[in-house]
């Protein structure tokens, strides 16, 4: 689903950030067989703090960051009511085009991905109750259809590497708020999540991008409150997760691939500000215990001739999904490096 277009009026909406009042626990990544979730969206261009400039030096320069304290990750997630489908295949032999080499088997399964296919079973407005914003979707089809078979396609990837993923929803036309696609991540245990969206506005041969998390990104509620992003240490992850999956996806579709913000802003019926909802609801959240979660939100143009209707390609469904499951790969490979660089 895009967030360019008009034609998509649903998911960005608002939140408020809560200021951290304490640093919540971090995952606990020295405790041996506990598995953590990895989600897509590594920039240090974008945190123009002095300690992650030098930490993540000019990843992508698309924004500048306001220093704040980087909030950490519990070890203790909040369930939610969604149980998402998880699976492993450890024993799988197939591989992707191109795999990554510094983390051993072993090392990856300790490592979780959460997969967020886009739209599905329509949701009205309703509003969340921990920021007071607007939550809502559209089905969207055949986004809907079209992401989550990449979502499957991006999961057989992984698992073939022994890399367990769960995917938020159980089929395509599955109703779940972003709210709950997020709780869903966190309950899930993961340390990467993935949004997967294409925009039938757009045509495939000339339109893909994606979306990182940045400090002092926002939504504005309907009372004018700005809810944001200010969780840095997710940030300079999802930055640095963002820039290896780019770089996957050019490769897998032989398409450039740009890293940006969304920009809701003068849009008919959405909350002014440039983060999605998924992604913004990731933070940390010390009062509540909510571990941060580095969000790679990815779009690719769905729109192949003057309908805005007709599926993509198979071939470029899957380029889409190969270069999304090879970035992910990279992303897990480098993982250990890339905490340690934004953590405090």
């Amino acid at each position: 689903m895009s967030r360019h277009n008009d034609y998509y009026p649903d998911e960005f909406h608002d939140r408020r950030y809560y200021e951290p009042e304490q640093e919540p626990p971090r995952r606990g990544h020295s405790t041996g067989a506990m598995s953590v979730v990895a989600i897509v969206s590594v920039l240090g261009g974008f945190l123009g703090g002095a300690v992650y400039g030098q930490r993540v030096s000019g990843f992508l320069g698309l924004d500048k960051s306001s220093p704040s304290s980087p909030a950490t990750r519990a070890s203790t997630q909040p369930s939610v009511s969604k149980e998402p489908t998880r699976e492993t295949s450890p024993s799988a032999t197939s591989s992707p085009e191109t795999t990554p080499t510094s983390r051993t088997s072993t090392q990856m399964l300790k490592r979780i991905v959460f997969i967020d296919a886009g739209h599905g079973g329509s949701v009205k407005v309703v509003i969340d109750k921990e920021t007071g914003l607007r939550d809502s979707s559209s089905t969207n089809s055949p986004e809907r259809e079209e992401m989550f078979k990449a979502a499957l396609k991006v999961k057989e990837i992984l698992a073939s590497k022994g890399v367990e993923s769960v995917i938020g929803k159980e089929s395509a036309t599955d109703t779940m708020t972003h709210r709950e696609r997020t709780e869903a991540a966190r309950a899930a245990d993961a340390d990467l999540a993935i949004s997967l969206h294409s925009d039938h506005t757009q045509q495939h041969d000339r339109f893909q991008a994606v979306y990182p998390q940045i400090v002092d990104q926002f939504r504005v509620s309907e009372n004018g409150n700005r809810v944001e992003f200010k969780d840095s240490q997710t940030a300079c992850e999802s930055q640095a997760y963002t820039k290896l999956i780019a770089a996957a996806r050019e490769e897998a579709q032989g398409r450039k691939v740009r890293i940006d913000q969304l920009n809701f802003n003068g849009r008919e019926s959405l909350a002014a500000g440039n983060i999605a909802l998924v992604a913004l609801f990731a933070q940390a959240n010390s009062k509540q215990g909510k571990v941060g979660i580095p969000w790679v939100y990815n779009e690719i143009g769905g729109k192949t001739s003057s309908s805005i209707t007709k599926p993509l390609p198979d071939t470029e469904l899957e380029n889409y999904a190969q270069g999304i499951a090879n970035g992910v790969l990279q992303s897990i490979s480098e993982m250990d490096a890339i905490e340690k660089q934004c953590s405090p």
